[in-house]
């Protein structure tokens, strides 16, 4: 697996952006492959907003739309009209990130945009994956011995930060999608710490 994968070609230009950024400025043209992420949260947003982001979609060439898997099949078929009731959070799976990765493959020479609801953690791992592929791993933080990684504020790649999904990176690795060489390189980032802990001296 690991010999295929090295020898397979992923884009090198690419971005992620929240939902809102997506309905606001941002243009999908022929040129770009769009993923587009849709949970629980973006029925909280609203019918409206929702079947706007799922007309982007529609509109784009080259798109892939990856629905949480405790969407109801209401919205998963594009009729928004009878929303669901909103209990149970979304949770990315192992299924996602092998549709992920067949689109980039087929899609290496389109500028890739990803978005989510925020524009971080999901939309984001597709940019992080795309960092890995193309070896800038200048651009990435790690964060201690977690499957988690976080954008380095020198990155110029993309405009927009990330904070790698977990669940992602885990299945990612766990399917062979990174090499021995990638991971051992991940693992040698430097850790990336969210805060400086102040010391302060007491006097008594």
């Amino acid at each position: 697996m690991q010999k295929k994968m090295d020898s397979l070609k992923f884009p090198t230009i690419y971005n992620n952006f929240s939902h809102s950024e997506l309905l606001n400025g941002v243009e999908v043209t022929d040129d770009d492959a769009l993923i587009l992420f849709v949970s629980m949260d973006d029925i909280r947003w609203g019918k409206d907003n929702l079947r706007k982001l799922l007309n982007v979609a529609l509109g784009a060439k080259n798109s892939l739309v990856i629905f949480a898997d405790d969407l109801p099949k209401e919205v998963v078929s594009y009729t928004v009209d009878m929303l669901p009731s909103l209990d149970n959070p979304s949770m990315p799976s192992e299924q996602h990130v092998k549709q992920i990765v067949r689109f980039l493959l087929d899609n290496p020479n389109k500028n890739i945009i990803s978005s989510c609801s925020a524009g971080i953690s999901r939309s984001g791992w597709v940019s992080f994956f795309l960092d890995v592929k193309n070896a800038r791993f200048d651009s990435i933080k790690r964060f201690g011995e977690s499957y988690l990684w976080s954008f380095d504020s020198k990155r110029t790649v993309v405009h927009n930060g990330y904070n790698a999904n977990s669940a992602f990176t885990y299945y990612a690795i766990e399917n062979g999608l990174f090499s021995d060489e990638e991971i051992r390189a991940l693992r040698e980032l430097p850790i990336f710490s969210l805060y400086t802990p102040i010391q302060k001296e007491i006097s008594l």
